[in-house]
């Protein structure tokens, strides 16, 4: 039992790290190029997020996030300027993450589909 409460402590806390940086790549306007430091760590921070995510038992939001980080990947590879709708996606899955902390990381993300 102290295992799991250990475990999911360290998850709730990567949770919280990662949508703080996905928070900063909000602090960008729209046609603005993204700063491609904040960039790096959030596609890292998503990558190790994602796979605690499906050892916590919850795999449809590890396949969310790997979606969602491969977005990011082509946008730092292209250097594409950041627009509505990258930030429309980071604003959902910062809120995703917010509500599965607040949850105590018990919640099933059953509703989060890979096209988020």
């Amino acid at each position: 039992m102290a295992n799991k409460l250990d475990s999911t402590s360290l998850f709730l806390a990567q949770m919280n790290q990662n949508a703080e940086i996905l928070g900063e790549l909000l602090g960008g306007g729209v046609g603005d190029r993204i700063d491609t430091e904040i960039l790096a760590r959030a596609i890292v921070g998503t990558r190790l997020l994602s796979q605690s995510a499906a050892l916590m038992g919850l795999p449809e939001w590890g396949n969310a996030l790997q979606s969602f980080m491969s977005l990011l990947e082509l946008y730092k590879d292209g250097a594409l300027p950041w627009d509505e709708r990258i930030a429309q996606i980071t604003s959902e899955i910062i809120e995703k993450e917010d509500l599965l902390a607040a949850s105590g990381g018990e919640s099933d993300f059953a509703g989060v589909s890979d096209e988020e």
